[in-house]
């Protein structure tokens, strides 16, 4: 999860300025993420071809690969809640 912006008021001004993070902010804490699920899908593909035998003998295993694809949909959606953020902020 994301931190919200930081709020800065001053109480004799009643005015507040929202602190967005930097582009190298952004890309770092999507990177980590996205790094992350490529080392885990790249694992699950070894582990896929090592048992892939036990795959062609028990095709009912096959119906679990669907939680493994949908880890791949992760990094569309971050994207997307991004520019939805930046929309709503103003900021895009």
């Amino acid at each position: 999860f994301e931190p919200l912006p930081v709020v800065e008021c001053q109480e004799q001004d009643e005015t507040c300025s929202t602190t967005e993070p930097t582009f190298g902010q952004a890309l770092g804490d999507r990177a980590t993420w996205l790094v992350g699920l490529l080392v885990l899908q790249s694992a699950s593909g070894f582990i896929l071809a090592y048992n892939e035998e036990l795959l062609q003998t028990h095709p009912v295993i096959i119906y679990f690969l669907t939680m493994l694809v949908g880890a791949g949909g992760n990094a569309g959606n971050q994207a997307s809640v991004r520019v939805i953020r930046g929309l709503a902020l103003g900021t895009i």
